[in-house]
């Protein structure tokens, strides 16, 4: 959700990383729509394969490259992830 006061930037990028034993492997980045202020996306689909999944789960930012650099100027930059830890059933 875009809990700011501005609308986001089209082309905001999802970057999505799988969580290791050695920390954080890069798996792809998506371009986001428009998030306007104070709204949700209704949800994003994503294709991965069985290799994306990090040993200890998968790990997305929005507003991140893949670099760990963001292009959006934001007041709170601490709220632009979520992890998913659970096992994962191939």
């Amino acid at each position: 959700s875009n809990q700011g006061g501005a609308d986001s930037d089209d082309g905001t990028l999802l970057a999505l990383y799988a969580l290791e034993d050695t920390g954080e492997r890069p798996v792809a980045t998506y371009a986001l729509p428009v998030i306007t202020a104070g709204t949700s996306l209704e949800g994003i689909e994503l294709t991965l394969t069985p290799a994306d999944a990090g040993k200890w789960g998968l790990v997305a930012r929005v507003d991140e490259e893949g670099t760990g650099v963001g292009s959006e100027n934001e007041c709170d930059e601490t709220n632009n992830d979520d992890d998913w830890r659970d096992g994962f059933c191939y």
